[in-house]
């Protein structure tokens, strides 16, 4: 792990330059001015002064050419843009706002990500306990059109095997009354109509 930037002597920053042209090497310096800029906050006096000398000094070897401001900016925070723009003052022209924007735009990407994540956790605890209240496991009561009319799965099983329903009064089979958008309730053993034969005269 590197040192704090602010305390590198000029043989060190070099070898941080050269550090700079493999990918570990940008993550590391960039985490590296991270952690620099948080040891660092401005405060309009001693401490930006700090900040800008320490710029300038890694400017003056080469170092913010060989940065890669993309991978720079994803490990910098929002709240650090002030610092880096003091700390790149001093390096290539444009280079602190280029960053400063990547910083923005990557911090953006990341609280979007988080909402999305946060959204479908939320939707998934609604959409479990949804299913777990009306239709998981035998007993359980299921809603049909009308909210005020339930049925349970072994009831169900019990008039599908039997092959009827009663939806709107008529006794119809139980598979077209499924399909059906008319409120299905169990058809009643007590009040079912007698057989023809039933009535007969013996």
């Amino acid at each position: 792990m590197l040192k704090s930037l602010g305390s590198l002597e000029s043989a060190e920053i070099q070898g941080l330059r050269d550090s700079l042209s493999t990918k570990d090497g940008q993550k590391e310096f960039a985490n590296c001015a991270q952690r620099f800029l948080k040891s660092h906050p401005l405060d309009g006096g001693a401490e930006d002064d700090f900040v800008y000398v320490t710029g300038a000094r890694l400017a003056k070897e080469g170092v913010w050419q060989a940065v890669n401001p993309i991978t720079f900016a994803r490990a910098i925070p929002a709240e650090l843009i002030s610092g880096v723009r003091v700390l790149l003052e001093a390096g290539p022209e444009g280079l602190g706002d280029k960053v400063a924007e990547k910083i923005q735009i990557f911090n953006l990407e990341t609280l979007r990500a988080t909402q999305i994540r946060e959204g479908k956790k939320r939707k998934g605890k609604h959409s479990g306990s949804s299913g777990s209240r009306h239709d998981s496991g035998i007993g359980k009561r299921m809603r049909f059109a009308d909210p005020t009319v339930t049925i349970t799965k072994s009831q169900l099983a019990k008039l599908v095997a039997e092959g009827r329903v009663r939806t709107g009064g008529r006794v119809v089979k139980a598979a077209d009354a499924l399909k059906s958008s008319s409120v299905l309730e169990p058809y009643p053993s007590e009040s079912r109509p007698s057989s023809p034969s039933a009535n007969k005269p013996r």
